[in-house]
């Protein structure tokens, strides 16, 4: 099972919520800086956290339906980090770092990629490696956070009323309006969440 031979289910649930550290949106944000300043920052405030990626992250650890603890974490692909549940800082380090990327792997039965979504920035190779000012700005209403729980449709262990249990446990556990279950090959919607009225 891969992520990428598209013959999975995805259960994609997306927030409005920031995965950023607070410390580092503050910084971020002033848009005068070099690269060199940028990591100084970050070296200065490390470990990086936020409370809705360690919330996130607590799901998986903590979910008492079926297990979803991950085995391995990484920032990319392989994900071969053994991951440990009772000390998941440093996951919850990678999320908080802007645009971070966060790799879970669970040995035959899933993987998972969660996206902090708040601003990828670029820096200026020709001006001293300053950073460049986006040309967009984040709307309110953007969703800045995006889980996909990839799992084979050959699976044996999970149900389609298990995977549509994960995802309204998980959207109304994070409080979003946003959860559905796609087919990765054809992107059809198989299960959207609807929020309690």
């Amino acid at each position: 099972m891969g992520m990428w031979d598209y013959n999975n289910y995805v259960l994609k649930v997306q927030l409005h919520e920031n995965l950023t550290d607070s410390r580092f949106i503050e910084f971020v944000t002033r848009w005068d800086y070099t690269i060199d300043d940028f990591f100084s920052f970050q070296e200065s405030i490390e470990p990086l956290t936020n409370e809705v990626a360690q919330k996130i992250m607590q799901f998986f650890v903590s979910y008492n339906k079926i297990d979803l603890c991950p085995d391995n974490y990484n920032r990319y692909e392989p994900v071969k980090l053994p991951f440990n549940k009772d000390d998941f800082y440093d996951s919850v380090h990678i999320l908080a770092f802007p645009s971070g990327t966060l790799h879970l792997k669970k040995k035959r039965r899933f993987q998972v990629m969660i996206e902090n979504l708040w601003y990828f920035l670029t820096f200026d190779p020709d001006d001293n490696h300053k950073v460049m000012i986006p040309l967009r700005e984040i709307s309110e209403d953007e969703y800045l956070g995006c889980i996909q729980i990839y799992i084979s449709k050959n699976t044996k262990f999970y149900s389609m009323n298990v995977l549509q249990e994960i995802i309204e446990d998980l959207c109304t556990y994070l409080q979003t309006d946003s959860g559905v279950i796609l087919d990765q090959a054809t992107n059809e919607v198989l299960y959207q969440y609807k929020p309690a009225q």
